[in-house]
């Protein structure tokens, strides 16, 4: 990116005497005098602007960042050269043009003021200078530099259109608004380039790069391989980079697709996962005291369920105290410590049956009422393992994509190009 020019007379001295001790050409050493010149000449204060900092220089004047004394505002001033001051031919020159480029929503157009103490264009300030804003702290975001480059071409192929093209001195330009970047143009008349891309756009895509030094976004990337190797002319790099913000723009729709049906799963899954723990909680597990299972002189298969609570395990003697916790509300299902009650009574016909049905009558239990316990605790397992499945989709994040909302700067570049 190009420097500004020195932002006072004692500055830009001191480069004419720089110059001067190291045999800089004639023609160098003319255009620094020129601006040395042209900076004393400039009052500080005419027309009610303090003129503050040079921006710009073309032919015919220089531009200058400046403070409206009486509103405290910021704004821009371009002045005609002083010895032209008093040429009202050129005076006028200044001028046109600027109704020509007034249709563009990336250009901030000025206006000319040809009566005051001295003949200039105004043009009052609604944002910040984005030079302001460099060196840059944190890098910009997709839509940011999206906005900045495809605001700046629009800006720079209206100026084109409308035959006064911009060839240098961007930066000093630039601003943003509220609407989006701006570009400040006061009638610059720059002599023509040489072939090749215009400098102009080298040094947008140097403003954009510098946002964006690692290339994040589509438009730095863009950006930066501008930088090294720039589009031949404008109408290239408008496709160029509409094609970019497409290309952006169909990953970002797929990517946001993809999300929304991992959302809508997941949503599914939470809804289902609720209905399924009030399916657990809705009935209540049988009370009853019985014996699963018994061997002919050896351990017995207990189970108890008393206010909710179902407790189980194998004991020598049909002791119910201290029983395992097998399920209680507030904890569910045990998982591990269930299923030896459910084999337990699959195969209940095999050891010693007799002395089972014997305890079944003094513990007053019969079958049909233990194998309403022995599936409820069947039903709960599975109630259980569902529940778990459904709550880790529910856990399960949704594919991630870092969205850049950069249609509004596909919207600003040439109604030809879209």
């Amino acid at each position: 990116m190009p420097l500004l020019p020195p932002p006072d007379a004692d500055a830009l001295a001191h480069l004419v005497a720089r110059a001067l001790d190291e045999g800089s050409d004639d023609a160098e050493l003319a255009r620094l005098r020129a601006l040395e010149r042209a900076a004393r000449a400039l009052p500080p204060l005419f027309d009610g602007v303090r003129p503050v900092r040079l921006l710009h220089v073309d032919p015919l004047a220089t531009t200058w960042e400046a403070w409206e004394a009486r509103s405290g505002r910021r704004c821009l001033v371009r002045c005609l050269r002083p010895e032209d001051r008093d040429d009202p031919r050129l005076a006028r020159r200044l001028a046109r043009g600027l109704p020509a480029a007034e249709a563009s929503p990336a250009l901030a157009v000025g206006e000319a003021r040809l009566d005051g103490d001295w003949p200039h264009v105004f043009l009052p300030l609604d944002g910040l200078p984005l030079a302001d804003l460099l060196p840059a702290e944190e890098p910009g975001e997709a839509a940011f530099a999206a906005a900045l480059l495809g605001r700046g071409l629009a800006a720079l192929a209206a100026l084109d259109r409308a035959g006064h093209p911009l060839r240098q001195g961007l930066s000093g330009l630039l601003h943003l608004t509220p609407a989006g970047p701006r570009l400040a143009w006061l009638g610059h008349r720059d002599p023509l380039a040489a072939a090749g891309p215009p400098p102009a756009l080298l040094e947008l895509a140097g403003l954009t790069a510098a946002f964006d030094e690692e290339g994040r976004t589509p438009a730095g990337r863009l950006a930066l391989g501008w930088v090294a190797e720039a589009p031949p002319d404008l109408e290239s790099a408008e496709a160029l980079l509409l094609e970019e913000l497409r290309s952006h723009l169909l990953s970002t729709r797929h990517h946001l697709a993809s999300r929304a049906r991992a959302r809508a799963h997941q949503d599914r899954a939470g809804r289902l996962a609720g209905l399924v723990a009030r399916l657990g909680r809705a009935l209540p597990p049988p009370a009853l005291r019985a014996c699963l299972h018994a061997s002919p002189r050896g351990p017995l298969t207990l189970v108890e369920s008393r206010e909710g609570v179902v407790r189980g395990g194998v004991r020598d003697r049909p002791d119910f105290d201290d029983l395992p916790v097998i399920y209680e509300p507030d904890g569910g299902l045990r998982a591990p410590a269930h299923r030896p009650l459910l084999r337990a009574w699959a195969v209940r016909r095999s050891g010693a049956p007799r002395r089972r049905q014997e305890l079944q009558q003094e513990l007053g239990a019969d079958d049909l009422a233990t194998e309403q316990l022995v599936r409820w605790l069947s039903a709960t397992a599975r109630l259980r393992a569902a529940l778990g499945i459904l709550r880790a989709e529910q856990r399960q994040p949704p594919p991630t994509a870092r969205i850049g909302a950069v249609a509004g700067a596909a919207g600003a570049l040439s109604p030809a190009r879209r």
